[in-house]
């Protein structure tokens, strides 16, 4: 049996949010450290999300209600997968424990004139959480809709191209946060450039 240890060995310290004591968020520690003077823990964390290959899909941009006025816009829809700070899949039943929720900030350029606040997020109201939604034990989660609808998109009647709006996305999963950058255009959406 392995005993949990309940600080980390001499120069390592644990990223914000963790702890030793039952190592939080995940500990892998080797089987046997009899016969040795330390032990090796690693602390796996949320550090960043990826599109999982086949999930994404956008619309064809459309006539949409601003107010009461007519825009137009996309939603882009996929699934994200959470990875570790190596890049690798967290998969299992204490990343299947974490709720997640996400904040949106519009920043600069702002082609699209939208306003902040007003962005469909996982919670409601938009930018509030957590709201008792899980990712699941794949260590994934679906981006219910990234896009926008908006009065610069439409004139003359029809769907037209303009600028795009730049929104900062913060990702909440647990206590982890990961910051993506977004922009909106009338007819498609970049998630950190892709």
């Amino acid at each position: 049996m392995v005993e949990q240890p309940t600080s980390l060995p001499r120069g390592l310290t644990a990223p914000p949010g963790t702890t030793t004591r039952g190592i939080t968020p995940l500990c892998q520690c080797p089987a046997d450290t009899s016969g040795t003077t330390s032990s090796t823990v690693t602390v796996l964390y949320p550090k960043s999300l990826s599109i999982v290959a086949g999930t994404n899909n956008t619309t064809k941009e459309a006539t949409c209600s601003v107010e009461s006025s007519t825009g137009c816009g996309v939603t882009r829809t996929f699934t994200y997968q959470v990875l570790d700070q190596n890049g690798h899949a967290m998969t299992g039943s204490w990343i299947a424990s974490q709720q997640f929720w996400d904040a949106v900030q519009v920043t600069s350029p702002d082609g699209l004139g939208l306003k902040n606040g007003t962005s469909k997020t996982t919670c409601s109201p938009p930018n509030t959480g957590p709201c008792g939604i899980y990712v699941n034990s794949l260590g994934q989660f679906e981006e219910a809709g990234l896009g926008a609808c908006s009065t610069a998109c439409y004139a003359n009647k029809t769907c037209v191209t303009a600028g795009y709006t730049a929104v900062s996305q913060t990702w909440h999963i647990g206590s982890y946060s990961i910051v993506n950058q977004v922009q909106v255009y009338c007819d498609h959406v970049l998630w950190n450039g892709q």
